[in-house]
């Protein structure tokens, strides 16, 4: 029997009842923002002309295996009519080849004109579940008047993968059509102690792996417990192949951790990545639960001569008025030996001054006593006033120059990164930050590309101070390896960042297990976990490295009293030149 001779003489109400329930469906069920795609195989569907008739709402229809140019970015429901289940099966397969969504909602229509096992549901749930489509409504004919639905849960108790379909209790006189709505419910929300692959390694402060417990802590580690707790799975963790590798995009493929997920060989990746377009465009990313600093970070520079560090505990202001200071004694020390000074001298019935009064002044500045003092009351009143004066700044100075001895003063960091590449230092970093840089070619093309190990080796040469190379990393890393050396190790972080970078978890593209643990996600940022942990974290490393601190004893060295003892032999030296001067001059006074 022909086509032709199918539409003429069965009864085709089935049909329409189809179309109607699977519009009905679409309409209660289908978020109306958004289009629908309607695909199917051939023209003479009753069941698609119904479909078209009653569900008014956007959709974009596709005969056929053929992808548009302009394709939508973002299809989350489809509906499929086939003539069979092969049909069927081959557009399921089709569209999972052609990366569209297998999260989105699904309602697939058998429209046979026989209700034999051209419709077997079991092979059309089995190629679901092989490409994990699980927001599914089947319908197909069950007999010429009657019509029967059927979904699966991918998860069941005692089976993690499962295909096996049950049927829909739903009629279609059913009051208000109250049977036809909510019929995709929120999957994936119990794992029944089935295992939860998912692809990380040792980062800290985000992910610590204890190797002889295998227990999880740091900022990822303590939201990933939460959630395998809340799906009430099973975790299994996955290191990558390639060790501590976050991943990069290599001849059409994925390496490290991302590679694992890109390739089936885990469900997640969490190793706290920051997010670049590529990524963004070849996998799904969860809801943003945390945020990482990328910066740049480099060597410390020079220490300044450390007879630099007599002056440091002073600020110029200070520095600038001691010297108008004695700047102001020095002239009035001069104007003494003036006719002027002997006429105010006279007039104010002041004895003469027979010794320096700059000499004296410095003399009272050092601590140094002196045996005279003046008899008029209001010139013993100006001394002592000086007198207190230089108390109170010799007692600060000595109180802040112990401090100052003892720490390193270095020459000027670096302002920006512009400075590094004035200096022409050489820069680099892992090959998912260089993408940070691809509209600067000069930037691109002189990054030096380094792999997770090779960044710390570098760190390790920066904070030696061996090494002059300006390295891109996550700033919490870079904290936390300065915490790990107790203080020991210091660097310098450039002030202008990189990027503030989201912290999200990555599935494979379009995998229906996003939805659930964003749902998971969402609960802990709005409560503020994510944060709490990292800071808690924090505070907890930062007290560890004080008390280590408080323990350490540093003695004064050599190197610390440097600058007074070239000043000391200064003094030493310019006084036996002012002796040699002095005894020459005795000579030729004798002579004469």
């Amino acid at each position: 029997m022909n086509s032709s001779e199918k539409f003429l003489y069965t009864d085709i109400s089935v049909l329409e009842n189809m179309g109607k329930a699977a519009a009905k469906i679409a309409f209660y069920n289908f978020d109306w923002r958004y289009m629908a795609l309607v695909v199917y195989s051939a023209l003479d569907m009753i069941s698609l002309e119904i479909f078209l008739k009653n569900y008014n709402k956007f959709v974009v229809l596709k005969f056929g295996k053929f992808i548009p140019q302009k394709r939508a970015t973002r299809i989350p429901q489809f509906v499929i009519f086939g003539k069979d289940s092969y049909d069927i099966i081959e557009m399921i397969l089709w569209l999972d080849k052609s990366q569209y969504d297998n999260s989105a909602k699904y309602i697939i229509i058998c429209a046979s004109y026989e209700h034999d096992d051209k419709c077997d549901e079991s092979q059309i749930f089995a190629t679901l579940s092989s490409v994990v489509i699980i927001n599914v409504i089947y319908i197909r004919s069950k007999s010429n008047t009657d019509y029967e639905m059927f979904s699966y849960d991918i998860v069941v108790p005692e089976k993690c993968v499962n295909n096996v379909p049950y049927k829909l209790d739903i009629s279609s006189n059913c009051t208000n059509d109250n049977c036809l709505i909510n019929l995709y419910p929120r999957k994936l929300k119990n794992f029944y102690k089935c295992p939860l692959i998912v692809s990380t390694f040792h980062q800290p402060p985000f992910m610590i792996l204890n190797n002889e417990t295998s227990e999880l802590s740091g900022s990822d580690g303590e939201i990933l417990k939460i959630l395998i707790s809340a799906l009430n799975a099973t975790l299994k963790i996955k290191i990558p192949a390639e060790g501590n590798v976050w991943g990069r995009h290599y001849d059409g493929n994925w390496t490290g951790s991302l590679g694992d997920v890109y390739n089936n060989h885990a469900h997640m990746s969490v190793c706290s990545l920051p997010v670049s377009a590529r990524k963004s465009s070849d996998f799904t990313t969860s809801f943003i639960y945390n945020s990482m600093d990328i910066v740049w970070t480099a060597a410390l520079p020079p220490q300044k001569p450390s007879w630099e560090k007599l002056l440091s505990p002073l600020d110029i202001s200070i520095r600038v008025g001691l010297f108008l200071i004695f700047v102001c004694i020095a002239i009035i020390n001069a104007m003494t030996k003036l006719d002027i000074w002997r006429r105010i001298r006279m007039v104010l019935k002041i004895g003469p001054i027979r010794s320096s009064l700059l000499f004296y002044s410095w003399a009272l500045f050092l601590g140094t006593s002196i045996l005279k003092m003046p008899k008029n009351r209001s010139l013993l009143m100006l001394v002592y006033s000086w007198i207190w004066y230089c108390f109170v700044i010799r007692s600060a100075y000595q109180a802040a120059l112990m401090n100052s001895l003892k720490t390193k003063i270095y020459e000027e960091y670096y302002p920006s990164f512009d400075s590094v590449l004035k200096g022409r230092h050489p820069y680099g970093g892992m090959s998912t930050l260089r993408q940070y840089y691809s509209d600067d070619l000069f930037i691109y093309e002189n990054w030096k590309v380094l792999d997770l190990n090779e960044s710390y080796n570098i760190l390790d040469q920066i904070s030696e101070g061996t090494s002059d190379f300006v390295l891109a990393f996550n700033k919490e890393n870079i904290v936390e390896y300065l915490m790990e050396s107790n203080g020991d190790k210091r660097l310098q972080i450039i002030p202008q960042k990189i990027i503030v970078s989201p912290i999200a978890i990555y599935f494979k593209k379009n995998s229906a297990l996003a939805s659930s643990v964003n749902r998971i996600l969402s609960f802990v940022v709005e409560s503020g976990f994510s944060q709490l942990v990292h800071r808690n974290y924090l505070r907890h490393k930062k007290y560890i490295l004080q008390f280590t601190r408080n323990k350490v004893y540093n003695p004064l060295t050599l190197d610390n009293f440097k600058s007074c003892m070239l000043l000391m032999v200064a003094g030493w030296f310019l006084g036996l030149i002012f002796f040699i001067v002095e005894v020459y001059c005795g000579q030729l006074e004798e002579d004469e």
